[in-house]
């Protein structure tokens, strides 16, 4: 059974769309799918040298109610940062989703 009372973070999941400029170009841009309260739990650090330049990386544990439509090419604005989402997890009988997902600094 999930805790209501944890679920204190709003989030906002994002799904890219394409659109059309004035130069009839295709573009990708991020449109909010939806907006839902969550239980955020940070899950680790991570901070690499690559191509001479620090990389780190935040990884953390994204607990909503189900929301069906959710998929790994979605992806979550939540603390002024774009969380990029790794995995998705059914937890009970539709009764919540695990979202695991990572962001870069």
């Amino acid at each position: 059974m999930l805790n209501a009372g944890r679920m204190d973070r709003l989030v906002i999941i994002q799904r890219s769309t394409a659109t059309r400029d004035t130069m009839g170009q295709e573009t990708m841009s991020w449109a909010t799918h939806a907006s839902v309260w969550a239980q955020v739990t940070p899950v680790s650090g991570n901070e690499a040298l690559k191509e001479n330049r620090d990389v780190a990386a935040l990884l953390a544990k994204f607990v909503i109610r189900f929301l069906s439509t959710v998929t790994a090419k979605d992806r979550i604005s939540y603390d002024s940062k774009y969380w990029d989402i790794l995995s998705l997890r059914e937890i009970g009988r539709r009764e919540g989703l695990e979202i695991m997902a990572e962001v870069r600094a």
